[in-house]
């Protein structure tokens, strides 16, 4: 046990040993080259998954507004002729517009070719990259700088985060604004500033237009701010937030002539997560994609449904019925999925057969196992830790409701190197006091 804590102190000393500009630059080039490695190894130049941000900036720049195709969300190679010509496609709130605007903008200057997709992966590494830098960032704000230094290089060379660059899904950029929305609203309740709670408003609002969840994540900090520094700021905060993140809930009204706040597909992702046939995940048993029951029954209904402005609305009236009536007439099997799903959390989405992998099983569940354990010791030393309890309490509670997906662990996966941060700072305070003795 004493070599063990002299190996460490002797590792903290190197850390602290380097200065903070050298370290930067290290940590950012340490997770730059994996990312960059990633990428020329596994990246599609060619024809990649763009999911439905994709197509709705490819609609966008063809002149047909905010929207999917025609007859969405079912595949296109079942949308019937007759569908497809009914004109320009119906409005759409099925995904928000932040990172819809990041494809839209490289598409308008590249194209959907093998040039604009180099450019998105560029982005996808720079963003990555970004979050590595802001995890330090937060952690030096909340516990030491060794211990943050330590985290970072390791959030820096976790296999699981290099390969989210992969995926035009907008994983990094959602690992991005989570921990820019919670480092911003740590600095306002450190400075007390207006200005810094103007800024974080911004950001949060920014933030919202990424992630719907983080509109409860927001109110939560406004409430921490309004704790820690008073009504003025918090007011602040939370009206810049608004301002930011309000135009959207205005236009989703002007689209479909009702009030829809954010986004149109929470009922489709919880009948994804609870229907006869749901795995608790993002595929079925099979592998694919669990958007429709293996009857067929949703797709004709779907099928039935006229192209009219409100139609996405109308498609979540179909899942809405079905998850509903699932829940209330088995409530034994949606108590065994939300069980299930809340195992998942803390695990994997088995259902997704790339994360059965030893590169990714064992770096994901260890970090957030060692997480937890990190959690647990942070709060037995009453470790102000409001922030990032409001994060991952919120998900862990959230996320079970819907269906699980990968991408979203690895988002939160972020917080739990910061909640990491805070275990090693704990370690180093112990093997100091004992090199004291």
């Amino acid at each position: 046990m004493r070599t063990i804590r002299d190996s460490a102190a002797r590792l903290y000393r190197r850390l602290a040993a380097v200065s903070l500009s050298r370290f930067t630059i290290g940590l950012a080039v340490l997770a730059l080259l994996p990312r960059i490695a990633a990428v020329v190894a596994g990246g599609n130049f060619s024809n990649p998954e763009l999911y439905e941000t994709g197509i709705i900036a490819q609609n966008i720049l063809h002149g047909n507004g905010y929207a999917m195709y025609s007859g969405f969300p079912l595949p296109r190679n079942i949308v019937s002729e007759e569908e497809t010509k009914t004109g320009r496609p119906a409005p759409s709130a099925f995904t928000l517009p932040g990172y819809v605007a990041v494809m839209t903008v490289v598409f308008a200057v590249f194209g959907a070719t093998p040039s604009g997709f180099i450019v998105l992966y560029i982005l996808n590494i720079l963003v990555s990259v970004f979050a590595v830098l802001l995890a330090y960032l937060l952690m030096r704000a909340l516990f030491d700088d060794v211990s943050a230094r330590l985290a970072s290089l390791l959030f820096a060379i976790h296999p699981p985060a290099i390969a989210l660059a992969l995926t035009f899904g907008g994983g990094p950029w959602y690992q991005a604004v989570l921990l820019l929305g919670i480092t911003s609203v740590v600095f306002t309740v450190r400075r007390g500033t207006v200005a810094a709670a103007v800024r974080a408003g911004i950001i949060g609002g920014v933030w919202i237009l990424f992630r719907a969840e983080a509109t409860a994540l927001a109110l939560m900090f406004a409430l921490w701010i309004f704790r820690k520094q008073g009504l003025r700021l918090a007011a602040v905060y939370f009206a810049c937030v608004v301002i930011v993140a309000a135009p959207w809930p205005v236009r989703n009204t002007n689209a479909f002539g009702s009030f829809v706040p954010l986004t149109t597909n929470s009922w489709l992702n919880i009948w994804r997560g609870f229907n006869p046939e749901a795995t608790g995940g993002a595929f079925d048993p099979s592998g694919v994609s669990n958007f429709f029951d293996s009857r067929g029954e949703i797709v004709n209904e779907v099928r039935a449904l006229p192209v009219t402005p409100r139609r996405e609305l109308d498609v979540a009236e179909i899942y809405k019925r079905r998850a509903v009536a699932f829940i209330t007439g088995h409530p034994g099997e949606a108590v065994v999925l939300y069980v299930k799903k809340v195992l998942m959390v803390f695990s994997v989405d088995y259902s997704d057969k790339r994360t059965l992998t030893p590169a990714f099983l064992f770096p994901h569940v260890g970090l957030t196992l060692c997480a937890l354990v990190c959690l647990v010791f942070l709060f037995r030393r009453r470790a102000d830790l409001r922030p990032l309890l409001a994060v991952v309490g919120f998900y862990w509670l959230m996320l079970p409701c819907f269906h699980i997906e990968t991408r979203y662990l690895l988002m939160l996966s972020a917080v739990y190197f910061v909640l990491l941060g805070g275990g090693l700072h704990i370690v180093r305070t112990r093997s100091t006091q004992h090199a004291k003795l």
